[in-house]
């Protein structure tokens, strides 16, 4: 039997039952303290925005010939966007804001100088370098203290 919430718009709750398990996460963290997730960054992720490009010139002549210069690959662009929650009532546990405000402070490419490394999906040949340059935090319901967050990154080519 289904399960209704009618009241506490914008609750989160964790529903733990045996018969209905599945994956989520489409992204994983490597070489950080900790993944970016509900339990704990009390946040969850709800969008990756990710631009490649390569380098290349291309040149016009008359007669139309059309030359081609590749020079590899670009620097690219990581973005991650997500939802933070408040703490449930009864724990000390902080904010999600503050708690992805602490990841971002830890993670910054100012504050290790290495790049972090994210998978999408599964296959580890979708492993991306990146590193981490900048966090926004935006209010979306102040009733239920829903936070906004993005975090973007300067991403490697491949090599």
């Amino acid at each position: 039997m289904p399960v209704i919430f009618e009241k506490n718009r914008g609750t989160v709750v964790r529903v733990d039952d045996p018969t209905a398990q599945a994956r989520v996460g489409f992204v994983g963290f490597q070489d950080v303290r900790e993944e970016i997730d509900f339990e704990s960054q009390q946040s969850i992720i709800t969008r990756v925005t990710l631009s490649q490009q390569a380098n290349v010139q291309f040149l016009h002549t008359l007669g139309a010939s059309i030359y081609v210069y590749v020079f590899g690959d670009r620097i690219g662009s990581l973005s991650l966007a997500g939802l933070s929650f408040a703490a449930p009532c009864d724990t000390n546990q902080d904010h999600g804001m503050a708690l992805m405000m602490d990841w971002y402070r830890r993670n910054r490419v100012s504050k290790t100088g290495a790049p972090v490394r994210i998978t999408i999906g599964t296959n580890p040949n979708n492993t991306i370098e990146g590193f981490v340059t900048s966090s926004t935090f935006d209010t979306v319901e102040p009733e239920s203290g829903m936070v906004q967050w993005g975090l973007s990154m300067q991403t490697l080519p491949e090599t």
